[in-house]
């Protein structure tokens, strides 16, 4: 099966329709969590926090990456959610894409 971008775009609504609270949810709890450990090192008096400041946005924004990724997939977990997924008519690479651009954006 070749890649066909308009079965791409069907799979990513369909995606956001079935795992709209999941994707949602987690969104939010990523940027959440992002913002209050970020949150404390911006408003020192007198300090300039400068490379700690940048190595430690890069560490969290890893380490929420992770996380968004890992909810992103969590359909994964049960064998019914693989076995939905792989029976979509799309190819692996549309599969795959779909999960990489969730990821890689938001």
């Amino acid at each position: 099966m070749e890649f066909n971008l308009n079965r791409l775009l069907n799979l990513m609504k369909r995606d956001l329709i079935v795992y709209r609270k999941p994707i949602l949810l987690g969104s939010v709890a990523v940027v959440t969590i992002l913002m209050l450990i970020m949150g404390r090192y911006v408003y020192y008096d007198g300090y300039n926090p400068g490379a700690h400041l940048l190595s430690q946005f890069c560490f969290l924004l890893m380490v929420g990456g992770q996380i968004f990724t890992s909810i992103i997939f969590w359909e994964f977990r049960k064998a019914s959610g693989r076995l939905q997924f792989l029976g979509l008519p799309n190819s692996t690479t549309e599969k795959l894409v779909s999960r990489w651009i969730y990821t890689a954006v938001l």
